[in-house]
């Protein structure tokens, strides 16, 4: 069934809250994990709360064995569940405006003392254990590869047009044939420089 996925509807992270809230949509909050992130044809978005055990750093490391690295023994199929269940926020609450809109719809737990947690805390302890740079390039990678394939394709046709003798005196082929060219040097190089740079920065 996975591997048909894909014909629902592309793979990328949920809409966050306040986007959702500001085209009309309506966000519920369903304690059923099977309509967790479902989204109804009348803009109705089912969201399943988060339970205050997996917000608990004591539980999650003694049931969950997060200390352990990912080739330990101990890994098994609860802790990637709860992980994949926590991924599934970063995207929907990742600013203070969806923070705020999770709260009021009931859908973060509360601390051990009553009081709801801060953005700070969700934002520190939370959403950025789960977004980084290399879910960013998975999530980029389909359209960096087609991109890629259709200019190869492209430049390999001109290469082969500029070798024929219909083409090779055509002075408005070879400009087309130099300006792609140009084009596809310039692009290759501004989609792997800035990833460089922020990847730089991230690792410092």
């Amino acid at each position: 069934m996975l591997k048909h996925l894909w014909f629902a509807g592309a793979k990328r992270p949920a809409t966050p809250l306040q986007f959702h809230v500001a085209i009309g949509g309506e966000i519920a909050a369903v304690h059923r994990m099977d309509l967790h992130l479902i989204l109804t044809s009348e803009g109705k978005l089912f969201v399943k709360p988060i339970p205050p055990f997996l917000l608990d750093l004591a539980f999650c490391n003694i049931n969950l064995h997060l200390q352990c690295p990912n080739s330990c023994a101990c890994q098994g199929t609860p802790r990637k569940v709860a992980l994949g269940f926590l991924y599934t926020y970063a995207s929907p609450i990742s600013s203070e405006a969806d923070f705020h809109i999770a709260n009021d719809k009931r859908l973060l737990p509360s601390r051990k003392d009553g009081t709801p947690i801060h953005w700070t805390d969700w934002k520190i302890s939370y959403l950025r254990a789960h977004r980084n740079y290399g879910s960013l390039f998975r999530d980029n990678i389909a359209w960096v590869t087609a991109s890629t394939v259709y200019v190869a394709l492209v430049l390999t046709a001109m290469q082969v047009g500029l070798a024929t003798e219909q083409l090779q005196g055509n002075t408005t082929f070879q400009r087309a044939s130099y300006g792609f060219t140009v084009f596809a040097i310039l692009g290759a190089y501004l989609r792997v420089w800035p990833g460089g740079v922020v990847g730089g920065f991230h690792s410092c």
